[in-house]
């Protein structure tokens, strides 16, 4: 068999040239990372940045956990983003894909899209589940911001809407959470 008509054992012409004006991944990663903290709303990005900038936050968070095949999270989210705009100074709002993340949103015990957790201090404060319509999304935001503004509230009762009580089946998602991390 000649060479000619034989498999050739070099690669193709062209492909390890660099492309045209690629950037140096040092600085992909650099910009990759700006666009995650920019804008009124943080993507998580792993276990650390929740903790880092979810749980050890000085001012409450809103955490939107949603996936990409979710349609009421997809509808949810400009409202998110609104809420985001306009509240931003004063309560911080981040998003998770659970899909991105498995093992944080097992965690947390999301076992419903979306779901909006509420923390301030590494505590869980309140949580949503399902699909919310901009004007129960806006009242709940209002209501964690009077919570802020006060001294610390007294803690719910089992009936209450706003907090729900721990259970045997979900003993872990009310309280802290920092543990989870190794926070020590």
């Amino acid at each position: 068999m000649s060479k000619k008509s034989g498999k050739n054992s070099k690669s193709k012409k062209g492909t390890n040239k660099p492309r045209k004006n690629s950037m140096p991944a040092s600085k992909r990663m650099a910009s990759k990372k700006a666009k995650v903290d920019s804008g009124p709303v943080l993507t998580i990005q792993s276990s650390a940045h929740f903790e880092q900038k979810v749980l050890q936050s000085d001012k409450p968070y809103v955490v939107d956990f949603w996936a990409e095949w979710c349609g009421p999270c997809k509808a949810m989210a400009p409202v998110f983003k609104q809420m985001a705009e306009q509240h931003g100074e004063e309560i911080g709002f981040a998003k998770v894909d659970t899909e991105r993340l498995p093992k944080l949103a097992e965690r947390m015990n999301i076992r419903s899209l979306p779901t909006l957790i509420a923390f301030h201090e590494g505590e869980v404060v309140d949580v949503k589940i399902g699909f919310l319509s901009p004007r129960i999304i806006e009242k709940w935001v209002l209501k964690l911001k009077k919570r802020n503004t006060k001294a610390p509230a007294p803690t719910a009762d089992a009936s209450s809407d706003e907090v729900a009580a721990p259970t045997a089946s979900n003993p872990g998602l009310l309280g802290k959470v920092k543990g989870w991390f190794g926070a020590a």
